[in-house]
């Protein structure tokens, strides 16, 4: 820890130069740089050079950072251009207010009638503080929805949209993948084929799982050239 009287000197000398903590990535200018810019800033002869080098490193850094933020709202507003270029918009003979089947009609033009309501349902439900969910919807679907409504509302259902869509994928995939990897219904076991199957399974101290039953359908209906030219192919394909 420096000496309190070093400090208090420091600081001191920091006042008088008008000099303060940056929390700035900028890089600082040259002696040369500096001196230049604070030149310019100079009114008359008599200005304190400390002061003006003070007022010109505050110009140096408050200019590069709004050239920095120029720079990154541009980017901002192209990607958020971007974005509602992609974002579906009402026909230009739409009559005002619409309604919520209309309203879903133009976000979802490729689904069903009946897979639009529980989209909505599903974002109500997201919402805090809601009211249960069935009211929530019936007094949304109850209500019309005027221009500037429709646009806050696109804008908030589409943003949750895409982040729920893959999600409820990824959990159907998981939910089929699971279904492949069980058993086959009793009705299935009682079948021939099935009890053929499930005793080599016994045989190899193999699960009879359903995905494998498929399978072996489906190599039980090859030819015998068919098996042999599977084989042949396997063996050509698979590393020595």
């Amino acid at each position: 820890m420096k000496d309190a009287k070093e400090y208090g000197i420091r600081f001191a000398e920091y006042a008088r130069r008008q000099i303060v903590p940056r929390k700035s990535s900028v890089a600082m200018p040259r002696p040369a740089e500096l001196a230049t810019l604070a030149a310019m800033l100079a009114r008359t002869a008599n200005e304190h050079p400390d002061y003006l080098c003070s007022r010109a490193l505050n110009l140096w850094v408050a200019s590069h950072e709004t050239i920095t933020l120029q720079q990154q709202c541009n980017e901002d507003h192209q990607e958020l251009e971007a974005a509602n270029a992609a974002r579906p918009e009402p026909p230009e003979d739409q009559e005002w207010p619409m309604t919520l089947k209309t309203f879903c009609q133009i976000l979802w033009p490729g689904k069903k009638a009946d897979e639009r309501p529980p989209i909505i349902r599903a974002w109500l439900h997201s919402l805090p503080g809601l009211m249960p969910e069935g009211m929530d919807y019936g007094m949304m679907n109850s209500e019309t929805i005027a221009k500037p409504r429709f646009r806050f509302l696109r804008n908030e259902i589409l943003r949750w949209y895409q982040r729920w869509k893959p999600e409820t994928n990824s959990g159907v995939n998981s939910e089929n993948a699971k279904r492949g990897w069980g058993y086959c219904d009793a009705k299935m076991q009682e079948t021939p084929e099935y009890q053929e199957f499930n005793a080599e399974c016994d045989e190899r101290q193999r699960k009879p799982y359903k995905r494998y039953f498929v399978t072996w359908l489906k190599d039980k209906k090859k030819t015998p050239f068919e098996k042999l030219a599977a084989l042949v192919k396997k063996k050509i394909t698979s590393p020595s």
